[in-house]
């Protein structure tokens, strides 16, 4: 029987961080709203064109480059997104 293991894990966050008061502005509410439904979790945007899948992919590569992998060497890469 094969044996299974995880043996890295990456991730990766768009760049742009999205502040209460740009969030605000877009919503046309008051920042202080925003704080106060956000309580201070930060938001990130990725640019238009860049989704989940790209994000997936520059982790996936810093986590097979870090194990000295490529990707033949594994059966399969687990990605999860919220």
């Amino acid at each position: 029987m094969r044996s299974v293991a995880i043996t890295a894990i990456e991730e990766e966050l768009p760049a742009q961080i999205v502040d209460d008061a740009a969030l605000a502005a877009e919503l046309g509410i008051a920042a202080d709203e925003v704080s106060r439904w956000s309580r201070g979790r930060e938001r990130r945007e990725s640019p238009d064109g860049e989704g989940p899948t790209a994000l997936a992919a520059r982790a996936g590569a810093r986590a097979l480059a870090s194990r000295g992998l490529s990707a033949t060497d594994v059966d399969f890469i687990v990605f999860a997104t919220n």
